[in-house]
Protein backbone atom coordinates (compact mmCIF):
# COMPACT_ATOMS: atom_id res chain seq x y z
CA UNK A 1 0.00 0.00 0.00
CA UNK A 2 2.77 2.71 0.99
CA UNK A 3 4.39 1.78 -2.18
CA UNK A 4 1.50 2.37 -4.21
CA UNK A 5 0.61 5.20 -2.79
CA UNK A 6 3.04 7.98 -3.06
CA UNK A 7 1.58 10.75 -0.73
CA UNK A 8 1.37 8.43 2.14
CA UNK A 9 4.76 7.08 1.66
CA UNK A 10 5.85 10.48 1.54
CA UNK A 11 4.15 11.19 4.88
CA UNK A 12 5.51 7.77 6.65
CA UNK A 13 9.08 9.41 5.14
CA UNK A 14 7.87 12.92 7.30
CA UNK A 15 7.22 11.74 10.35
CA UNK A 16 8.80 8.39 10.37
CA UNK A 17 12.08 8.78 8.37
CA UNK A 18 13.72 5.37 9.95
CA UNK A 19 10.76 3.57 9.46
CA UNK A 20 9.79 4.34 5.65
CA UNK A 21 14.24 3.85 5.22
CA UNK A 22 13.49 0.50 6.62
CA UNK A 23 10.37 -0.45 4.45
CA UNK A 24 11.18 0.92 1.05
CA UNK A 25 11.23 -1.73 -0.93
CA UNK A 26 10.29 -4.60 1.22
CA UNK A 27 7.34 -7.08 0.01
CA UNK A 28 4.12 -7.03 1.87
CA UNK A 29 5.01 -9.52 4.35
CA UNK A 30 8.42 -8.22 4.96
CA UNK A 31 7.08 -4.83 5.89
CA UNK A 32 4.20 -5.99 7.91
CA UNK A 33 6.63 -8.06 9.71
CA UNK A 34 9.06 -4.89 10.25
CA UNK A 35 5.90 -2.90 10.78
CA UNK A 36 4.60 -4.75 13.72
CA UNK A 37 8.52 -5.01 14.96
CA UNK A 38 8.96 -0.85 15.05
CA UNK A 39 5.48 -0.65 16.76
CA UNK A 40 6.44 -3.10 19.29
CA UNK A 41 9.66 -1.59 20.17
CA UNK A 42 7.72 1.62 20.13
CA UNK A 43 5.58 0.39 23.11
CA UNK A 44 8.32 -0.63 25.10
CA UNK A 45 10.28 2.52 25.03
CA UNK A 46 7.14 4.16 25.62
CA UNK A 47 6.18 2.15 28.87
CA UNK A 48 9.62 2.21 29.90
CA UNK A 49 9.79 6.01 29.61
CA UNK A 50 6.67 6.17 31.62
CA UNK A 51 7.92 4.34 34.41
CA UNK A 52 11.32 6.49 34.54
CA UNK A 53 8.93 9.68 34.93
CA UNK A 54 7.28 7.93 37.38
CA UNK A 55 10.21 6.33 39.47
CA UNK A 56 11.43 10.50 39.32
CA UNK A 57 8.23 11.74 40.70
CA UNK A 58 7.91 9.32 43.30
CA UNK A 59 12.02 9.84 44.33
CA UNK A 60 11.40 14.10 43.76
CA UNK A 61 8.89 13.71 46.51
CA UNK A 62 10.16 12.23 48.76
CA UNK A 63 13.33 14.04 48.64
CA UNK A 64 11.07 16.96 48.81
CA UNK A 65 9.55 15.55 52.05
CA UNK A 66 12.35 14.75 54.14
CA UNK A 67 14.15 18.27 52.70
CA UNK A 68 11.90 20.61 51.51
CA UNK A 69 14.99 22.87 50.37
CA UNK A 70 16.41 20.28 48.19
CA UNK A 71 18.00 21.87 45.14
CA UNK A 72 17.27 19.00 43.06
CA UNK A 73 13.67 18.18 44.24
CA UNK A 74 12.57 22.04 43.82
CA UNK A 75 14.33 22.15 40.55
CA UNK A 76 12.24 19.31 39.38
CA UNK A 77 8.94 20.54 41.02
CA UNK A 78 9.52 24.34 39.23
CA UNK A 79 10.17 22.17 36.06
CA UNK A 80 6.91 20.22 36.33
CA UNK A 81 5.09 23.23 37.18
CA UNK A 82 5.98 25.51 34.11
CA UNK A 83 5.20 22.27 32.05
CA UNK A 84 1.93 22.43 33.76
CA UNK A 85 1.61 26.43 33.28
CA UNK A 86 2.30 25.82 29.35
CA UNK A 87 -0.02 22.99 28.47
CA UNK A 88 -2.60 24.91 30.27
CA UNK A 89 -1.71 27.98 28.61
CA UNK A 90 -1.60 26.41 24.98
CA UNK A 91 -5.17 24.95 25.87
CA UNK A 92 -6.95 27.96 26.89
CA UNK A 93 -5.17 29.42 23.46
CA UNK A 94 -6.70 26.71 21.53
CA UNK A 95 -9.83 27.16 23.25
CA UNK A 96 -10.14 30.90 22.42
CA UNK A 97 -8.83 31.08 19.27
CA UNK A 98 -10.27 27.31 17.31
CA UNK A 99 -9.42 28.52 14.01
CA UNK A 100 -5.72 28.23 14.92
CA UNK A 101 -5.96 24.29 14.61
Amino acid sequence: LLQREELLFKQLNYYYPLLAQKLRGKSLPEATRIWRDEAFKGGIKKAVATTEHIQKATLMAVKRQQNPNDPEAKAYFEQQKNKRLIKEQFQEMMNNYPESQ
